[in-house]
């Protein structure tokens, strides 16, 4: 007998962040018609037993390497494009920031709520110190290729005081919200502008500092502060100031037609908000820090009015065309493979190499809106659970998901994945097809369905028949 299916850890939920640098939970309609959702899950450690029909076929190879091996890519494929429910966005690497209209993929708007925390108890302030200007900074990521995502158009943003506490302990989903007061706290001289992500920046004390966006907040919200850590019944205590000052909401409006998202690497120094006073002539500055125990997150809107999206979501008829997938807790695909199973029928069958390509269509502007990174694949178990395919255990190089140039495709593997099914370890022949850095980057593609008119998406097999 075979040892019985291996389970996965209870805890799926949480570890994906480690792989992809976050996790995603998502409620998701498993079919068009139905009205029931389930909760998609995320992957933590791989408990494996191996399984000896998991062994058949394990490594990849070429067609030629294996005498006998045979080829087929004719498998019919059923595909529709849904929307994810959410992802986790809170205590990310990044977080975007803006608005942006694209043709092919809509309107999506993504604002950052964040907690500002004291950078020392008790501040010393003289009586006589004078308020110059309140600046809430975010320094851009790192990486010149994730900074924005768009066009260099002008971008208005309006920050608002949260009224409603967060927490370093709860978990906060791109759907999240957080009760904010509704006065615009931007200062009165501040004028919508391009982002400029190259320009190091010169304060008003003279320091030099790594590229990044500069929002003046109002005077009266300045002197309130420095009133308040002059006085210290907010500032003597971390849990005090937080209740006092719950933090902030920024929120981003494109003034073209276009418009951008920027990627901002909250965690830097360089990100804060900073009071500037002055003594007579000697000037000082207060810094309130965003760290690791500043409750973050990010909240994703998405419009899809007008596009060829509204008609593809759910539509298998469009599907077999045209597919989508959109990061920002945005559009995933589903396949299904209803011949797949007629393999089993030739007796013993070893699967040596299967893979599911998915072309591209570059119907849309590729200077200015990326394409995912990568994709994966994941499957719904016999608890009802989303997990991932078994082969992205296997390590990247395996499980593969990235773009390839030659293909003009995608590329999952799916080795392990249809051995499971064919042996009926795996009930169904269905995946959902999700990019990774789903909430820490602003990837958009559109894809070529089974029945595409240029190229089509398909499932390729190498297998072995024996006794």
């Amino acid at each position: 007998m075979l040892n019985s299916i291996t389970r996965f850890s209870s805890r799926l939920l949480a570890s994906l962040d480690l792989i992809f640098e976050h996790t995603m939970r998502m409620i998701m309609n498993w079919r068009p018609k139905k009205a029931a959702t389930f909760f998609v899950l995320t992957l933590t450690l791989f408990f494996s037993c191996k399984k000896a029909e998991d062994e058949i076929g394990q490594s990849l190879r070429e067609e030629g390497d294996l005498l006998g091996a045979l080829v087929l890519d004719t498998f019919r494929i059923e595909t529709y494009t849904f929307k994810s429910d959410s992802s986790r966005t809170n205590g990310l690497s990044a977080s975007l920031l803006g608005d942006i209209n694209t043709p092919e993929f809509g309107k999506v708007n993504a604002s950052i709520y964040t907690q500002v925390r004291l950078s020392a108890l008790t501040p010393d302030i003289d009586e006589a110190a004078m308020v110059d200007s309140l600046v809430l900074s975010f320094k851009y990521s790192s990486s010149s290729e994730s900074r924005i995502y768009g066009y260099e158009d002008e971008i208005r943003y309006r920050i608002y005081r949260l009224t409603e506490t967060m927490s370093i302990d709860s978990i906060y989903y791109s759907n999240s919200v957080v009760a904010s007061d509704p006065m615009d706290l931007m200062h009165s001289s501040y004028i919508p502008s391009v982002p400029n992500t190259t320009d190091s920046v010169v304060t008003m004390l003279g320091d030099t500092l790594l590229p990044q966006m500069r929002f003046r907040l109002s005077d009266a919200l300045a002197q309130e502060l420095l009133d308040e850590a002059r006085i210290g019944t907010h500032f003597g205590n971390l849990n005090d100031f937080t209740d006092y000052f719950n933090g902030l909401q920024i929120v981003a409006e494109k003034i073209g037609a276009r418009g951008n998202i920027i990627s901002f690497d909250l965690l830097s120094i360089d990100s804060k908000m900073a009071l500037y006073f002055h003594v007579d002539s000697i000037n000082g500055r207060y810094d309130f820090f965003i760290n690791e125990n500043s409750p973050r997150f990010v909240h994703f809107d998405q419009d899809y009015s007008g596009t060829p999206i509204e008609a593809a979501l759910n539509s298998t008829e469009i599907g077999a065309q045209y597919g989508y997938v959109q990061s920002m807790a945005g559009l995933n695909l589903h396949y299904t493979f209803p011949t797949l199973r007629d393999l089993a029928l030739l007796g013993g069958v070893a699967i040596n190499k299967a893979v599911l390509s998915i072309p591209l269509t570059f119907g849309q502007d590729t200077a200015s809106i990326a394409f995912p990174d990568r994709l994966f694949a994941v499957y719904r178990n016999d608890d009802g659970d989303i997990v991932s395919v078994p082969d992205i255990f296997e390590g990247d190089s395996f499980s593969d998901g990235f773009y390839d140039e030659e293909e003009g495709a995608y590329l999952i593997n799916l080795t392990r994945f249809t051995q499971q099914v064919l042996n009926q370890v795996i009930s169904e022949p269905e995946i959902m097809v999700l990019p990774t850095l789903n909430s820490t980057k602003a990837g958009m593609v559109q894809v070529f369905g089974p029945n595409g008119p240029m190229q089509q998406a398909k499932l390729k097999i190498i297998y072995t028949e024996f006794e």
